[in-house]
Parts: structure tokens; C-alpha cells; sequence
């Protein structure tokens, strides 16, 4: 359970809501996507960790980037890291797969479709915290614009202002955090 993860604990519970409602949402042959915006890789959707999945022959299978993206990269203890945790390695390097586009720059895991969602989620939350140093500081962003409108309604993060970097209002923050950012609902006037 994710309030006794030594990793996360009860504050990691609404953005784990947030994740079982999209991953449950998922249906057969189509994507689900979720962008993290860490402090530890500079904030930035380009060299922070994504998360991608697809439900596929009867299996859930999860994606979360390798060093294609990541800056600064994981290095070796990473990578065993990830391992330890049940990711299986990138088929492709960063080099190789830009060079002919060949094999998977990313780490993978297949789980079947009767494990329960809370389980996946927490597979992933830990992941994010334990070997990416993911915090209840950063920002978390559900990259459909009309997931993150669902995502907004369950009113269990706060959701970004509109800006430059966030035109379309996905990403989100932990309860109570980063107040000045979060867009907060116009009250009715009497």
C-alpha cells in the first residue's frame, strides 16, 4: 500500500488516485501517457522521466524512458537499479537508437492485465522515488488534454495555471503545494 511505502507514504496517495483512475481508464490497444517535471533533472519534460503504456495481448506494458532522454543519465548503479525493481533494460542505447531507430530506448515491464491497478501504481510511484528522486516537489503532468480535465474533476491534485509552458493545463501539483502556481476555481459572486 502506498501510505506504508517507505519510498512514498500517505502524501504520494492523491497522485496515486490520479494514476489508478487513468490506468483503469485504459482501454485495449490504447496509450496512456504521464510526464514528470523533476527538480533533479532540471524541471524539464525534455530530460525528466516519462512514463508510457499500452494494453496489448492480454498484458499491461509499461515503458519509462532510458537515457534518450534522461540529463543527467542513469549510469550503471541505475540501471541496476531498475533492475533490482523488475524493469528490463533498453534493447537500444541512446547512440544506436539514434543512429537507425532500431530497438527500444526505453525500460520495460509487462504485467498482466489481472494485477490489480493499485498494484501497478505503486510499482510505478516507487519507481519514480526510489531510483528517479522523485519528490512530493514536483510536478507531474497527464499529457491529454482531456485526461487531465478528468484528472482535474476527481479534485485530488492541484492543477497548474494556464502558461507559455502549460497552455493546455496538464500538469499538476501535490495538495498543498506550490499554491502560486495552482489555478484555483473563480468563486461565484453573490
Amino acid at each position: 500500500m502506498i501510505r506504508e511505502n517507505p519510498f512514498l507514504g500517505p502524501k504520494w496517495e492523491p497522485l496515486a488516485q490520479a494514476l489508478a483512475y487513468v490506468i483503469g481508464k485504459t482501454a485495449s490497444g490504447r496509450t496512456f501517457h504521464f510526464q514528470t517535471y523533476l527538480r533533479k533533472y532540471g524541471l524539464s519534460p525534455d530530460t525528466s522521466p516519462y512514463l508510457q503504456a499500452i494494453i496489448e495481448d492480454e498484458f499491461f506494458h509499461l515503458e519509462i524512458s532510458g537515457n534518450l532522454v534522461l540529463n543527467p543519465p542513469l549510469d550503471e548503479e541505475g540501471f541496476s537499479q531498475m533492475e533490482f525493481y523488475g524493469w528490463q533494460r533498453p534493447e537500444a542505447s541512446p547512440e544506436v537508437y539514434h543512429d537507425n531507430h532500431e530497438g527500444n530506448p526505453n525500460f520495460v515491464r509487462y504485467f498482466s492485465l489481472n494485477t490489480p491497478i493499485d498494484e501497478v501504481v505503486e510499482f510505478l510511484l516507487t519507481t519514480l522515488a526510489g531510483v528517479f528522486e522523485a519528490t512530493e516537489d514536483d510536478f507531474y503532468a497527464f499529457t491529454n488534454g482531456n485526461t487531465a480535465n478528468e484528472v482535474a474533476a476527481l479534485h485530488l491534485l492541484g492543477r497548474l495555471k494556464k502558461t507559455e509552458g502549460n497552455p493546455d493545463q496538464v500538469i499538476f501539483a501535490f495538495p498543498g503545494k506550490h499554491l502560486d502556481m495552482v489555478d484555483r476555481p473563480k468563486s461565484r459572486k453573490k
